[in-house]
């Protein structure tokens, strides 16, 4: 493990919805619509590839990635 963030997060109903938007050097989550957020920055290792998702209960994890490609003109 090269970082890693905790934070307590409300749970009114039982249900948490956490979206994450990350890079290999930064990350912004965004927790039951915008209710609760967090922004930090990650002093990864350029040459890490691996991202590790953990859960004190049950989770249910839908994943998508995107690619930027930047073009040097």
């Amino acid at each position: 493990v090269v970082t890693k963030r905790k934070f307590k997060v409300e749970d009114p109903s039982g249900v948490i919805d956490i979206r994450l938007i990350l890079d290999k050097f930064s990350v912004e989550a965004f927790i039951n619509d915008g209710r609760q957020t967090l922004t930090a920055a990650l002093y990864t290792p350029v040459e890490a590839q691996d991202i590790v998702f953990e859960s004190d209960g049950e989770a249910n994890v839908e994943i998508e990635s995107h690619t930027i490609d930047i073009k040097h003109e």
